[in-house]
């Protein structure tokens, strides 16, 4: 969710209107970046199609202690973690959609992504009017795997360098550029290249998207690491 490929594209290409929906963390470092990231995305798509930016409507925000708790939901999700890693927003997501009653919010889950493994041999590709997207088949191999009934999946097929392509091919790559990623981002606000999204990044083909870390970085990263391992270990004092 959020202001992503998907939604841009849409906007200039089928002319759609655009919902974001954005779960806010304060505890998160990124959150004022992701916030400041959305909000110069609109003004570029404004400046390059006017009547695009005006298309995407303003973002539906909840605090993410305020998403209701659903212990099934999180059960599912407890499942398929320890099944292989999955990112603890598949949990909050989940519930939040259940809250809005909705099935067809828009979840920019690509080829490659950590949470397409999951999903591969349980989807179905749903096509109509020239329109294409995936969606979870009505009764998945594993139970779990319903966290993700509430969405369509509109790139699953596609790799990060598939969308940078395709945003070239439509002339806006600079606000491409533009998308965040970081969870942890530098006190210059730049991506801070340790994190599991910078990694991902890296590995799937926009390394140059990543800044190399200095040796200071990297040390106080490390030892970020062992303090919290460190007090994981210790009894509380």
């Amino acid at each position: 969710m959020g202001l992503h490929f998907p939604s841009i594209g849409l906007g200039f290409e089928q002319k759609k209107t655009i919902q974001p929906h954005y779960i806010l963390d304060d505890a998160r470092r990124s959150t004022p970046v992701e916030i400041a990231t959305m909000q110069r995305i609109r003004q570029m798509v404004k400046e390059m199609d006017r009547s695009a930016g005006e298309r995407i409507l303003n973002t539906l925000t909840m605090e993410i202690d305020k998403v209701p708790k659903n212990e099934n939901t999180t059960s599912h999700f407890r499942r398929l973690l320890s099944i292989s890693y999955l990112g603890s927003q598949y949990d909050w997501l989940a519930r939040y959609a259940e809250l809005l009653g909705t099935k067809d919010l828009e979840l920019c889950i690509h080829k490659d992504d950590k949470a397409e493994w999951f999903l591969r041999n349980d989807i179905r590709l749903i096509e109509s009017n020239g329109e294409s997207h995936y969606e979870l088949v009505g009764t998945p191999s594993l139970a779990a795997l319903n966290i993700f009934s509430h969405y369509r999946f509109p790139i699953l097929d596609m790799t990060k360098t598939d969308m940078e392509n395709k945003a070239r091919q439509g002339g806006f790559l600079h606000i491409m550029e533009e998308t965040w990623f970081c969870h942890s981002p530098t006190k210059e606000g730049k991506p801070c290249g340790i994190c599991n999204p910078c990694k991902y990044t890296k590995s799937e083909g926009l390394a140059r998207r990543v800044p190399a870390q200095s040796i200071s970085t990297l040390a106080r990263t490390f030892l970020k690491k062992m303090k919290k391992k460190a007090e994981r270990l210790l009894p509380n004092q």
